[in-house]
């Protein structure tokens, strides 16, 4: 089952501006939010072609570049595809919820589990990693 993107941080952020959702850069951005629903994915490494061009910088923050890099993760013709294994798969479907069931983390509504990859859909309980 193929998804398509909820709503982009930025976008999110410029839809919700009271929403508390703070951004900040290192090596990469970094949008943090807590009691606000947060779509992420995380992709196996060397899931994207090595030599894949970039998306276009016209494309900024509209949510269309992220489309770009999950339409390849989804084509999933190079790389690891280690969560097509049930085994390995049911890793991933055991510990997402147990976040939200165990650990009291987060409000976990949804995830997909691709071949090389993963999205989650949720709401952080806590206000930093640490859990203060």
């Amino acid at each position: 089952m193929v998804g398509r993107p909820i709503l982009a941080a930025v976008a999110f952020q410029a839809a919700f501006p009271r929403s508390g959702m703070q951004h900040y850069e290192r090596r990469l951005p970094h949008w943090d939010t807590v009691y606000q629903p947060l779509f992420v994915t995380f992709r196996l490494h060397g899931s994207l072609p090595a030599h894949r061009p970039l998306p276009p910088v016209s494309l900024g923050h509209s949510g269309k570049a992220f489309v770009a890099m999950d339409r390849l993760l989804d084509r999933g013709t190079t790389g690891p595809l280690h969560l097509c294994r049930p085994d390995i798969a049911e890793l991933v479907v055991t510990a997402s919820p147990e976040g939200d069931r165990k650990l009291h983390r987060y409000e976990l509504h949804a995830y997909v589990v691709m071949p090389n990859h993963v999205h989650l859909l949720f709401k952080s309980w806590l206000c930093d990693g640490w859990g203060h």
